[in-house]
């Protein structure tokens, strides 16, 4: 298993999903409780900052396990690697497949922000969803600076747009 892959998908999951903490309390997230950086919990379950690092990254190396299984897995970069581990964390591995990214993917076709616009209409996401497509069209092998700025700039033209119609 690459280690490397598991941090660095991890890096930018934990950037996406909560705030580093001492400590964690589950939290309702919809009809479920979730807990550190989005995994599934129980009313009143506290948890440290190292239990939650644990417990994502242990669901990051199941789902590389299960994407190894993929036929295209090993042609994408580790940068598209890492979008793939990160949609499957959101929506769980099964819900990566029922999504329009998986298919894309999967057939080669290039993921651009044009295609992110029509297909993932959620506003919630419309920031994450502009990171990934940078990081999956980036060849640079460091996530650090991966569209802060394109997903401000993302975001400012929706609230733009939205103050206008």
């Amino acid at each position: 298993m690459d280690s490397g892959l598991v941090d660095k998908a991890f890096e930018f999951i934990s950037r996406n999903e909560n705030e580093v903490l001492n400590t964690y309390i589950a939290y309702r997230d919809g009809s479920v409780w979730s807990i550190g950086f989005g995994n599934r919990s129980y009313q009143g379950e506290i948890i440290s900052y190292q239990q939650a690092v644990r417990r994502c990254k242990d669901y990051i190396q199941q789902d590389i396990l299960r994407f190894e299984n993929w036929g295209t897995w090993n042609l994408l970069t580790e940068n598209q690697k890492i979008v793939c581990l990160d949609i499957a964390y959101q929506y769980g591995y099964s819900g990566f497949h029922s999504q329009e990214w998986c298919a894309r993917i999967q057939s080669g076709l290039r993921i651009t922000k044009e295609w992110v616009e029509n297909v993932q209409r959620y506003i919630p996401y419309k920031t994450r969803n502009a990171k990934r497509v940078d990081l999956y069209n980036s060849s640079s092998n460091t996530i650090e600076n991966i569209s802060f700025f394109g997903g401000l700039t993302l975001l400012i033209i929706t609230i733009l747009i939205y103050k206008f119609i």
